[in-house]
C-alpha cells in the first residue's frame, strides 16, 4: 500500500514537471508583442510604436533600447488608449481618453476582438490599444523592447527602416 502512495507521489510530480516544461515551450513559442504601425515624428528623434499583445496573458514591458543605447525611463512612455484611436498616428496629446505613463506602470492586455472593443469604447477601466512613445537625442534606427511574458524574459528588435519585415 505504501508503494502505491509512492508512486502515485512520483507520478504526480513527474506529471508537474512535464507541464512546466511544456508551458515554458509554449510560452517560448509564442513571442506574442508585435508593432501595428510605427511614426516618425521630427526628423526620426521621436518615435511612436504601436504595439500589440497576441498571446493570452499580460505582456509586462521592462527596458527599451534605442540604436543598442538603453533609453532613460522619462524618454519613453507606454501610451494606453481607451477610445479606437490607434497609438501609432497624430492627436495624442489632445485626445483625453489617452493615457502616457511609465513604461513599466501596468501590463499590455491581449487584443481585444471587434466585439469587445465595442463593449469597452469609451470606459476608462479597459484599455483597447497600447504603444510606446521613444524620444531621443539621435535619429533612431533600431528598437530593442525587453518584456516578460508568462514570467519568461523576450526581446523584441525592430529595425525602423526595415518594418514591417522586422516585426517579427
Amino acid at each position: 500500500m505504501r508503494t502505491l502512495r509512492k508512486r502515485g507521489k512520483w507520478i504526480a510530480i513527474a506529471g508537474l514537471v512535464i507541464l512546466i516544461v511544456f508551458l515554458g515551450f509554449f510560452a517560448a513559442a509564442q513571442r506574442p508583442l508585435k508593432a501595428d504601425g510605427i511614426t516618425t515624428i521630427a526628423e526620426s528623434e521621436t518615435l511612436i510604436i504601436g504595439l500589440v499583445n497576441n498571446g493570452f496573458w499580460g505582456i509586462k514591458l521592462t527596458d527599451v533600447a534605442v540604436n543598442g543605447k538603453r533609453v532613460p525611463a522619462q524618454d519613453v512612455q507606454l501610451i494606453v488608449s481607451y477610445t479606437q484611436h490607434l497609438v501609432a498616428g497624430s492627436g495624442l496629446e489632445e485626445d483625453p481618453n489617452i493615457k502616457f505613463v511609465a513604461v513599466d506602470a501596468m501590463k499590455i492586455g491581449p487584443k481585444l476582438d471587434a466585439e469587445e472593443v465595442q463593449k469597452y469604447k469609451g470606459r476608462t477601466d479597459t484599455p483597447i490599444n497600447y504603444g510606446v512613445r521613444i524620444i531621443s537625442d539621435e535619429k533612431i534606427e533600431q528598437i530593442t523592447i525587453r518584456y516578460n511574458y508568462m514570467g519568461l524574459p523576450f526581446t523584441k528588435t525592430m529595425t525602423v527602416d526595415q518594418w514591417p519585415s522586422s516585426n517579427f
